[in-house]
């Protein structure tokens, strides 16, 4: 559960926030970002827990459901507006539909929609979830709300750097240019390679 915490840690963005909010359950909470864009990172976040290699055993696989909740999965014709434990408790039920069908991948209204329909799960079927914190409980020392200054193992993803660039702070964007450049390597090649091609 630490390697997944320190995995997510490493892979969000610096505005985003993260914790470990079960024995097996992190929430993730994110926002100034498109709700495609959130599935899509859910998706990544669910791949790459799913295909880490956490244990020695080549015999053990895991499942990894991200639960997706959204402010713009309501209608504005509502009465009232979802609060952030509303769309924890959406998302924390989506997740335990999808373990329950040992499913990797997101689960969000449409799925959760489409399970319905098609009987996997029953209204009101109680889906056994990780059990929520009946105390708020502090972060652990590989996930916190406070996001460090510095990234974890010295892994940094780009956008941090960008976040970095916009705030002013390019002595620590430069602390990294090496390993940036071979990182971007790859993406420059295929720039210059569709340039070159239009030219001809």
């Amino acid at each position: 559960v630490s390697a997944i915490g320190q995995l997510l840690q490493r892979t969000i963005r610096q505005t985003d926030r993260v914790a470990q909010t079960g024995e097996a359950e992190f929430t993730l909470a994110t926002g100034s970002i498109h709700f495609d864009a959130a599935r899509n990172f859910a998706q990544r976040i669910c791949r790459a827990i799913a295909n880490a290699n956490m244990v020695k055993d080549d015999q053990m696989a895991f499942i990894a459901c991200c639960g997706v909740a959204s402010l713009s999965e309501h209608s504005v014709d509502s009465f009232a507006e979802p609060t952030v434990l509303s769309l924890q408790d959406d998302a924390r039920r989506r997740a335990a539909i999808g373990l329950s069908l040992a499913a990797t991948g997101v689960v969000g209204a449409e799925e959760e929609d489409i399970f319905l329909k098609n009987g996997m799960v029953e209204i009101g079927m109680e889906v056994e979830a990780p059990a929520a914190p009946q105390v708020a409980m502090q972060p652990s020392s590989a996930i916190s709300f406070q996001q460090p200054d510095e990234p974890v193992a010295g892994v940094v993803d780009l956008a941090t750097l960008l976040q970095w660039i916009k705030e002013g702070r390019q002595d620590k964007v430069m602390a990294h240019m090496k390993e940036l450049s071979s990182e971007l390597q790859p993406l420059a090649e295929l720039i210059l390679q569709q340039a070159n091609a239009k030219m001809n």
